[in-house]
């Protein structure tokens, strides 16, 4: 089994109709989420600039360019992880946003059930999902065959503003959610070790 690097990273492809490309996880944890990974999975020196472009190829053959990534949100997360050292104790997330990108869309068979484009709407949607299942609304098997918003990502997307600019209104989120919603779904994540 690979080992934790402690390290994350997630790209925001976002369409010209603002759109968010997203791929529903095949691997632990599951969910729907955007484009993320471990930064240093084969390449040790990878920055998480150089894992955003390396992922993104990975997960759904697209190429980005390391100029065209702006940093949208910074900042260590206790999401623990199936990776050796278990438990860990979380991860240092680094999220890119890109408008620009070049290749096919080729959703990879070994990681992903499948790529698509989600309206804000839409993941409003998946991540009252992901509320549910924290509630015990949803049972396990309902989640792994349907399943919401990964859950660290609700709590990403919380953070994140529906429009990339810099005049961005910072509290018109991707995700909106009472608190008591959000701390439900971070004891998913907080307490998530895979076997």
């Amino acid at each position: 089994m690979k080992q934790c690097d402690g390290n994350s990273v997630g790209v925001v492809l976002r369409d010209s109709d603002g759109r968010i490309l997203m791929i529903t996880r095949k691997l632990a944890p599951s969910g729907i989420a955007p484009i993320a990974g471990h930064v240093c999975d084969e390449i040790p020196t990878l920055t998480h600039l150089g894992a955003a472009v390396v992922e993104t190829q990975e997960e759904v053959g697209l190429t980005v360019w390391p100029e065209d990534l702006t940093l949208i949100y910074a900042r260590a997360i206790e999401n623990r992880c199936r990776r050796t050292p278990a438990p860990s104790l979380g991860h240092e997330w680094m999220v890119f946003s890109a408008s620009r990108w070049t290749g096919e869309l080729t959703p990879s068979e070994r990681e992903t059930r499948g790529a698509a484009w989600y309206t804000a709407e839409k993941i409003q949607a998946l991540a009252e999902r992901t509320v549910a299942y924290a509630h015990g609304d949803v049972t396990e098997a309902e989640w792994q065959a349907s399943p919401g918003l990964e859950p660290v990502w609700v709590d990403i997307f919380e953070t994140i503003p529906r429009r990339v600019s810099l005049f961005a209104d910072m509290t018109d989120t991707i995700v909106r959610l009472p608190y008591s919603d959000i701390a439900a779904v971070q004891k998913l994540y907080m307490a998530e070790v895979a076997s």
